[in-house]
């Protein structure tokens, strides 16, 4: 390389002091400067993010130990050192939100130190740069700061590698004592010890083969016989002393020990095949290119550099060490670790986002080597003399005018002013261009290209690091609990935190301090078990509990559960929450025809860039389509007599009007009922609907049959078909059924994302539709469903099908071809939130069952807003709380109330005349979905959870 002579006596700029007087230098300031940007980014602010479902349970667990001694450890949960560490931390400095988050942020910061001790493997510089990269790297940092396991078996693993290159380098024994102990943390911290245990033992059996089959050293060989059996045992000890008093709970669970080594491996190897998250095998190339961008650039070029020309060892080992700093077998090994990592995770069944972290840093630590390569032996005087700076600076304006460039639209043929204005630009840009690319052309020649590339490397470096910086700041301080970061998984919403600290409000106006009774259920429990920890007088709601009243002046309650308790809160005001949310996952539907046909799109192109640099989505995050809801329900005198004054704001949701629904009960006349529970011919599980012809024969969905049951008008079976598959004829929970003046069946086939059309005697005629999800904005992709669940025949003979994911209505003709569709995601006149039923009465007017709204809107035949109306009902968000509709001759609107057991029957303006069946009374209905009139005015109920049909005579 050039000037080498002169490189040899250059002094290393690390070595040197920032000023004279001060023993400080360049390697020490470096050090203290990366360990308080990780003493802030780890603990500022820390617990200021809502719980997710998973740490509620870790720091509920963590609280039982401490204030009970109340813990034993369960494979379901993973290793018990964060529930003792957490736990030593509420004992040190009491339990809170922040000191939950310590015992992750501390195991984070010994994370970023550890590099320090790899210095002579990652060189002098790659070892800043390593924990630089550790610092700021989105995955890492995020997990520093939530309350999971993997960061801490992540420090374990580090300081595991730390050991067995520090051994192999000195072949101190002291290295051999301290990696069991880091064994016994990862081991204490996760199953997935055992994938890191699988590639630290793959790399040594190959490492040894190549070393045995070469003449020369031996350095391994040599380091593996220098452990004596005194030296295993004494690890045996220290492996013992740390897992036997953590997996026991300090010998209080002896059991604990089968459960922390063959019941967690059983445990976990059998989570794999259930694939929990059910993420396709791309996912951590999805979330790694998301976030870890940075280091995965660079690992690969390291990888590439490695391949080409890093393989010799250049230089013989020092005095005292065994190992040359040069040696291959680190950036071997780094390789090994990061490609068998990506391998095997993207392999493994279950696929969750903290397990990136896992991923990140072998990348890291491969870049941090691969930099340290880059800056190595380098006269920077001599570099700065020939014009490296100015190339340096020359190569982020030419990305400037690059991307510049790129959004101009020349039209050189254009004759308005804007049109010329817009092409001069654009040559503007092109002369631009060309000077600086001749520029660099010119410094790359001057330079010779190996130090022109070095430059390029270190520039292309430094410009990622803002947005890496940034990716990590909007992840972990910004976004930390929003279903907008990908990174996170079952998060707890902002709304959790800011219902506890409601009801704080009211205990602390009511009884004092936290004395006051709050009942919450199983649906809500995570991680309400956290914040509610302290109130003595919880009332835990599962079971009969679910059917009785309460006294709990704060009832706190999840979407399946709610119509249970609703008759028993008449005396309560309501107030609608988001409990846990998902990141959507549009990605999981990738094929490689759509990866094209996306990058052909400009539109989805623009989509997909704004959720990387701004994590922008069509929906907003009060209408988010991956949500699971609570309702908080406060005593109607509390809200007026404590709530107000507090500084603490509600969050409504909107709420159906006060209940009109006194009186208006009555006992229909029961006609007929037919079916019962089983798969034989005329039996039924779980229908959802029906439908009628012209001669009354019923048509049934037998939905968890995955079948279409034919009856007579006196129930008597007749001809049936379908099973479970995608096959032309087979259904997967099929939701909707509508039968055509021809007696044609048509069929929503609601989990394939398509319409099945048949003859009255069950044979095949036609198919549409594919699945696809609009995120509820209008006009998105017509004539593909996410979860169709109602059709309805219109005066035209056309079919309406209800879309309900995608929050429209979609008309066909009778064919199948795509003719228009109706609304979007919303509240406003003409919009949906969670459309399932749908009706045509006698003039076409179209009535739709606006589930989530709680109303009834309704439509002209041109779709035309026409009226709405409140319905007292439809209070739960599960997925069984899905009302249909029927209209008759006179205009009456029945409307099923799904888990209030209920018939719901409205006149013609909306205005609730009768209701049949309900909760506490006589049990004539259990879970009513699909309904469907015959030409005398008797209605079909199907009765979903008594596995049957109810008929009943006209309303009187």
């Amino acid at each position: 390389m050039k000037n080498s002579d002169h490189i040899q006596k250059t002094e290393s700029i690390l070595d040197r002091r920032i000023l004279g007087p001060i023993p400080i230098t360049w390697e020490a300031a470096l050090y203290v400067t990366i360990i308080v940007i990780a003493l802030f980014t780890r603990f500022w602010d820390l617990g200021d993010r809502a719980f997710s479902h998973d740490e509620g349970i870790h720091a509920n667990w963590s609280y039982t130990l401490f204030s009970r001694l109340d813990y034993k450890h369960n494979p379901t949960y993973h290793g018990p050192l964060l529930y003792h560490a957490t736990a030593l931390m509420f004992f040190l400095f009491g339990d809170s939100d922040y000191t939950a988050m310590l015992s992750p942020a501390i195991f984070g910061l010994l994370l970023v130190g550890m590099p320090f001790f790899l210095r002579r493997f990652l060189g002098r510089a790659g070892a800043p740069f390593t924990a630089f990269l550790i610092v700021i790297s989105p995955s890492i940092l995020y997990y520093s700061r939530g309350l999971r396991h993997d960061i801490f078996a992540l420090a374990g693993t580090m300081a595991l590698v730390v050991c067995f290159f520090r051994f192999l380098d000195d072949r101190r024994r002291l290295w051999i004592y301290l990696g069991a102990g880091a064994f016994a943390i990862a081991f204490s911290s996760h199953e997935l010890t055992y994938i890191t245990g699988f590639i630290l033992l793959t790399f040594l059996v190959m490492a040894l083969m190549v070393e045995l089959a070469r003449k020369g050293a031996r350095p391994l060989a040599e380091a593996l016989l220098s452990i004596d059996v005194s030296t295993i045992s004494a690890c045996v000890v220290i492996l013992l002393a740390i897992i036997v008093p953590l997996y026991t709970t300090l010998f209080t669970n002896m059991a604990g020990l089968a459960t922390g080594t063959v019941g967690a491996l059983s445990y976990w190897l059998s989570q794999h095949g259930v694939a929990r998250g059910g993420q396709p095998w791309y996912y951590y190339l999805i979330l790694v290119t998301l976030y870890e961008f940075l280091p995965l650039m660079l690992a690969l070029l390291g990888t590439v550099y490695l391949l080409a020309r890093g393989w010799r060892d250049a230089s013989a080992p020092e005095e005292g060490h065994h190992l040359s700093p040069d040696t291959p077998l680190f950036p071997a090994f780094a390789v090994h670790w990061s490609l068998l990592s990506f391998v095997i995770y993207s392999w493994a069944g279950e696929k969750m986002p903290w397990l990136t972290i896992h991923i990140a840093l072998p990348l890291i630590v491969l870049s941090g080597w691969f930099l340290n390569r880059v800056v190595r032996d380098v006269d920077w005087r001599a570099l700065w003399d020939d014009g490296g700076g100015y190339l340096a600076a020359l190569i982020p304006a030419t990305i400037l005018v690059l991307f510049g460039w790129t959004r101009t639209r020349p039209d050189l043929g254009g004759v308005p002013i804007a049109r010329q204005a817009e092409a001069l630009q654009w040559l503007a840009f092109t002369v631009l261009l060309a000077v600086l690319a001749s520029a660099i052309a010119w410094y790359a020649l001057r330079l010779g290209w190996e130090r022109s590339l070095r430059i390029t490397l270190l520039v292309g470096f430094v410009l990622a690091i803002p947005f890496t910086f940034r990716a990590a700041w909007i992840a972990s301080f910004r976004l930390g609990d929003s279903a907008r970061e990908m990174i996170v998984y079952a998060q707890g919403t902002p709304d959790v935190p800011l219902a506890a600290r409601q009801v704080d409000a009211i205990s602390a106006k009511l009884v004092g301090d936290r004395e006051m009774k709050v009942a919450y259920d199983d649906e809500s429990s995570w991680p309400f078990v956290w914040y509610l920890r302290r109130y003595r007088n919880q009332q835990f709601l599962t079971g009969e509990s679910l059917t009785r009243p309460t006294d709990a002046p704060v009832v706190i309650v999840g979407p399946n559960n709610e119509a249970k308790l609703k008759p028993f809160l008449a005396n309560y005001t309501r107030f609608q929450y988001r409990l846990i949310w998902w990141p959507v996952q549009d990605y999981m539907s990738l094929t490689r025809e759509n990866i094209v046909a996306n990058l052909l799109d400009p539109a989805t192109r623009q989509d997909a860039w704004n959720i990387f640099m701004f994590r922008q989505y069509s929906a907003s995050t009060s209408s988010w389509p991956l949500v699971h809801n609570f309702a908080m329900y406060v005593r109607k005198d509390l809200v007026s007599a404590l709530w107000l004054g507090t500084s603490v704001p509600l969050r409504h949701a909107p709420v159906a009007p006060e209940d009109q629904t006194s009186g208006k009960y009555q006992e229909p006349q029961v006609l007929l009922t037919f079916g019962a529970k089983g798969t034989a011919d005329g039996q039924l599980n779980e229908p959802r609907n029906l439908a009628l012809d012209r001669l009354g024969n019923v048509y049934v969905l037998d939905t968890m049959n995955h079948r279409v049951q034919k009856f007579d008008p006196s129930g008597k079976f007749l001809a049936g078909w379908g099973s479970r598959g995608n096959g032309d004829g087979e259904f997967n929970e099929p939701w909707g059924i509508a039968v055509d003046r021809e007696g044609n069946v048509c069929v929503a086939d609601t989990w394939n994302h398509r319409i099945q059309k048949f003859d009255p005697s069950g044979r095949f005629l036609a198919k549409w539709g594919t699945n696809v999800d609009t995120r509820g904005v209008a006009g998105g992709q017509p004539g593909g469903f996410y979860g169709p669940r109602a059709i309805a025949i219109d005066r035209d003979g056309n079919l309406l099908v209800t879309d309900t994911g995608n929050k429209r209505v979609q008309k066909f003709d009778s064919n199948g071809q795509f003719l228009a569709q109706y609304g979007s995601r919303g509240e406003l006149e003409g919009q949906f939130s969670e459309p399932v039923g749908i009706a045509v009465d006698r003039e076409g007017n179209v009535y739709v069952a606006d589930t989530w709204n709680r109303r009834v809107q309704k439509f002209d035949p041109g779709f035309k807003f026409l009226a709405q109306w409140p319905v007292s009902g439809w209070a739960g968000e599960s997925v069984l709380n899905k009302p249909y509709l029927a209209v008759d001759d006179a205009g009456n609107v029945y409307v099923t109330d799904p888990e209030a057991h209920r018939v719901l029957i409205y006149g013609p303006t909306g205005t609730l005349t009768a209701i049949w069946g309900g909760a506490g009374r006589e049990p004539l209905l259990n879970v009513p979905i699909g309904i469907s009139l015959d030409g005398q005015g008797n209605l079909y109920v199907v009765d979903t959870f008594n596995h049957r049909v109810v008929v009943l005579a006209p309303a009187r």
